[in-house]
């Protein structure tokens, strides 16, 4: 097989994958009550099944034995030589425990994190509709920016002429133009919803920065996934527990069958396209993951909209039409970064 066949391939893998992903939750959300009670179901049962795929990899492959920064990794995932060289082949004991208790705070820390990402996205999805959601979540160098200025993160100037032109076209999106059949239900915009989106897309950047340190450490992708979804799936448990919500999700689970059946293929989905994304970025580079990523959502979008009825007004189109432009234009300057810059 060609390479650029292999290409084409790999690509229509990902996006059958989480096509299929994005119209099945999106159903599934639509079948759940209103409130966040019901579909802090989908996200716990993600995590569950990511624990259960995470740990037959790492059993199979041998993944979880490895210490050590593989020479074979991914220029995202390898530490330069002239650190390298600098590690003790023979760490003391103190060092050791002290690394991994470091290796505990940051699994736990960064668990901690996803499960309240979800809490909080799930939420949102009582004010704002599935593709608003998944188009805040495209500009997330938006809603990022202000945390990342707080915690003293230095952008460039095109970051900010690319976040402005991003802005403008989530104030297009989010204006929603008033209208005699406007709905008041949990799918109508409101700013209530925007903040929740905003507190989910920061803590889930704070994730993804947490998550790629530890990944520098040279520890396998799916120990760290078995590590952070396990904690993830502890918090969501004892949330569901202490909110009350644990008797009507198994009660709404006995009178929908299917349901459950629904949730089951997301999830498998779900874990199907994150590895199957992981792999993508080692044979293809940050970049073009990134590009696969933003045409996934893209897609998922328009599959919503065709599939689901959700309608944009001229001025709404136009902002999603201004949000893609933007991140194609943050897209071409990431390609034209140096090549050791492109991963970082």
């Amino acid at each position: 097989m060609g390479k650029s066949l292999r290409f084409l391939v790999d690509v229509s893998v990902i996006l059958v994958l989480f096509s299929a992903f994005s119209t099945l939750q999106e159903s599934a959300l639509k079948a759940c009550p209103k409130g966040i009670t019901i579909r802090l179901f989908i996200p716990l049962l993600e995590n569950i099944v990511c624990i259960i795929f995470s740990t037959i990899i790492c059993f199979f492959t041998k993944e979880a034995t490895v210490s050590h920064p593989s020479s074979k990794s991914s220029s995202c995932d390898s530490i330069p030589t002239a650190i390298e060289s600098n590690i003790p082949s023979r760490p003391s004991k103190k060092l050791t425990a002290m690394s991994k208790q470091m290796r505990l705070l940051n699994h736990l820390t960064t668990g901690f994190l996803f499960a309240f990402s979800q809490i909080t996205s799930y939420h949102a999805f009582n004010f704002v509709t599935y593709p608003v959601q998944v188009m805040a979540k495209s500009s997330k160098l938006v809603f990022a920016m202000p945390f990342g200025l707080i915690t003293g993160h230095r952008y460039r100037l095109m970051d900010w002429l690319i976040s402005g032109v991003m802005c403008t076209g989530l104030t297009l999106l989010f204006l929603n133009p008033s209208s005699p059949h406007k709905s008041s239900s949990a799918e109508s915009l409101s700013l209530f919803g925007l903040a929740f989106l905003a507190v989910a897309i920061n803590s889930s950047a704070l994730f993804d920065e947490l998550q790629n340190k530890i990944a520098h450490t040279g520890t396998p992708r799916s120990r760290i996934l078995l590590c952070e979804m396990s904690v993830s799936a502890c918090v969501l448990s004892s949330w569901i527990v202490v909110s009350g919500a644990f008797l009507p999700i198994v009660a709404f689970l006995s009178s929908h069958p299917l349901f459950l059946l629904k949730c089951t293929a997301i999830a498998v989905l779900n874990v199907l396209g994150q590895y199957s994304f992981l792999d993508f970025k080692k044979k293809y580079g940050t970049w073009w993951k990134n590009a696969v990523a933003n045409l996934r959502k893209c897609l998922t979008i328009l599959l919503s909209l065709i599939i689901y009825g959700h309608k944009l007004a001229l001025q709404q189109t136009i902002g999603v039409s201004v949000v893609f432009f933007a991140i194609g234009i943050a897209a071409a300057n990431e390609l034209r970064k140096p090549a050791g810059e492109k991963d970082s």
